[in-house]
């Protein structure tokens, strides 16, 4: 394709539609997923963690919290940071809060942020 070259409506319309008729579900069904796949971490990070709760059981904001309220957060139930998602609870903020309110008793010198070499945040736990 030339450089400036710009598709006319017809031409985007007909390589739309060459795209919706593709057939990529095989090809993205025999992907290796959870710990078969060659990216998995033993020790991910919050955010991978995050995106692992998501794709299991959605949004915090589509399940209701243990009070009734709508949740906002998945929120670690133990004090230990875990990566097994049956630890996380989706909670409304006033329960996140409180039982949060714990932490503030534990003892913080096992607990700082550690950073890779692009400077995001890997683990907050140092063993």
């Amino acid at each position: 394709m030339q450089k400036r070259h710009k598709h006319t409506k017809e031409s985007k319309e007909k390589m739309r539609i060459i795209a919706l008729k593709r057939d990529n579900s095989n090809r993205i069904k025999s992907l290796p997923s959870g710990k078969k796949h060659w990216r998995w971490s033993e020790n991910p990070s919050i955010l991978t963690l995050h995106r692992r709760l998501h794709r299991e059981h959605g949004k915090a904001s589509l399940h209701k919290c243990k009070c009734g309220k709508q949740a906002r957060d998945w929120a670690l139930v133990g004090k230990k940071y875990t990566d097994n998602i049956k630890d996380y609870l989706p909670l409304c903020r006033k329960c996140h809060i409180s039982m949060d309110k714990g932490w503030k008793k534990v003892d913080r010198s096992k607990h700082k942020i550690i950073r890779d070499k692009r400077g995001r945040i890997t683990n907050t736990i140092v063993k």
